[in-house]
């Protein structure tokens, strides 16, 4: 098995945070920016953390966090 993630595996979904592969340093790096609340997966969109398809599964997630809190 790989360790490179692949495009539906770019974000995941914790107990407690989102996590998104920082598509700003990959595949050179295989960096996570943990967001621990919506507004931090907000703006780790805006700052295209995320690319492609990647907001529509970080903007997902950041549902989830926002019903948790």
């Amino acid at each position: 098995m790989s360790d490179i993630p692949v495009l539906a595996d770019s974000v995941r979904i914790t107990d407690d945070a989102v996590e998104i592969l920082d598509r700003r340093v990959y595949p050179f790096e295989v960096r996570w920016v943990r967001c621990a609340t919506s507004e931090e997966v907000a703006t780790a969109i805006e700052r295209m953390v995320t690319q492609s398809s990647g907001p529509l599964f970080a903007a997902t997630a950041g549902l989830v966090l926002a019903a948790r809190e």
